[in-house]
């Protein structure tokens, strides 16, 4: 009976569609991003988050390589543990329509950013931090190519997390699709080093872009949700000389 959740239909497009579109998103989005980090074009430069120029990065190669390994380690997971998720009641029917499709991904958005609050500050506790965040906390100035740079462990965390709304939810297939493609948006934007106007993060009434996250970064302690000030300042946990809407001093 459990092997035989593997002849489910779903199978092929939530796990292993879902995995390749996620790692395709991020490419997609992370390699102009770091173009741009690399370049620091002066036309660019009043979007850049720290007031230091991005320093010389050694991260590149060993950022692509955590990005191979820990979606494979993810995908591993998840396959392993399809027998729990195919009960579940992601779909492979209609799908909704678009206004029901985009209120359910906007829902996910908030959801995630408060749920990743608390995981992102457990991870923070002593044993946590030194044994897992501490590699993703490598990273003071981020290029948009460290968005993947972290522990096994953290990223599959962070992954489930992703997945634990739209599972519980029942979505359409292709809602999760969307879904996965903007959180993997806001993992390249919020390593970019950049926070542009125009970004579409800033339609999200609440979020301050990717100066929230970079701030975390910089500071190290403080600042825990992702891209929403307000679940900091609920909990009083803000990053020393954060200000939302403004660079760090």
């Amino acid at each position: 009976m459990w092997f035989a959740a593997y002849d489910d239909p779903r199978f092929v497009p939530v796990v292993v569609g879902t995995t390749a579109i996620s790692m395709l998103a991020f490419a997609v989005f992370a390699a102009p991003m770091t173009w741009i980090a690399a370049r620091d074009p002066l036309s660019l430069r009043r979007f850049r988050i720290q007031s230091r120029r991005p320093r010389e990065q050694q991260l590149v190669a060993s950022s692509i390589a955590r990005w191979l390994g820990n979606n494979l380690f993810l995908l591993g997971l998840v396959v392993a543990a399809w027998p729990l998720l195919a009960m579940s009641n992601l779909r492979l029917d209609a799908p909704p329509s678009a206004l029901v499709a985009v209120a359910q991904v906007v829902a996910f958005i908030y959801v995630d950013d408060f749920l990743y609050y608390g995981v992102h500050r457990g991870l923070h506790s002593p044993f946590l931090y030194r044994h897992v965040h501490s590699v993703h906390h490598t990273i003071l100035t981020p290029w948009a190519v460290t968005g993947h740079f972290m522990h096994p462990i953290e990223f599959a965390l962070t992954g489930a997390l992703a997945l634990l709304p739209a599972t519980l939810l029942g979505v359409h297939v292709s809602v999760l699709w969307a879904w996965v493609v903007w959180r993997q948006w806001e993992a390249t934007e919020g390593h970019s080093g950049y926070d542009f106007p125009y970004s579409p993060s800033h339609l999200f009434p609440g979020s301050d872009g990717a100066r929230h996250h970079d701030a975390h970064h910089a500071r190290v302690k403080g600042n825990y949700a992702g891209f929403f000030a307000y679940v900091d300042g609920l909990f009083g946990t803000f990053a020393r000389g954060y200000v939302r809407g403004k660079k760090l001093e």
